[in-house]
């Protein structure tokens, strides 16, 4: 399983965001609350004897809602599970998280959709 499939499975474990987690872009037809994402392939660490079989991925999660208290809420919910990643196996149980660094949110308000949104970078060494 790839990290974005894991990511995604983990986030929709949270009842509220149940079937509501996209890559990248959220088509106009879909209601808040959801989630976007996105992430790179990583890098493959590397030790004084050379490349090992581990890697970093650097990655964001943008929480969006209707209101700013369930943005609030969300993002707390989103921030734990992320959390909940490190010395665990995410997914179908194939990824195994080492490490997980966490940025602080940035929240705004986007005035055409009329939605709140609050985004989490952060970093995931496998």
């Amino acid at each position: 399983m790839r990290f974005e499939e894991a990511l995604a499975f983990e986030i929709e474990l949270i009842p509220a965001l149940a079937n509501k987690v996209f890559p990248l872009v959220v088509s106009a037809d879909k209601t808040a609350p959801y989630v976007a994402y996105v992430s790179n392939e990583g890098v493959k660490l590397k030790t004084l004897t050379g490349y090992i079989n581990s890697k970093s991925i650097s990655a964001e999660v943008s929480i969006v809602a209707k209101t700013y208290p369930e943005m609030k809420q969300l993002t707390s919910l989103v921030t734990e599970s992320i959390i909940s990643f490190q010395t665990r196996a995410i997914g179908d149980g194939t990824l195994y998280v080492q490490d997980v660094i966490l940025s602080e949110p940035q929240e705004g308000y986007d005035v055409e959709p009329d939605l709140y949104r609050s985004t989490i970078p952060f970093q995931v060494y496998l």
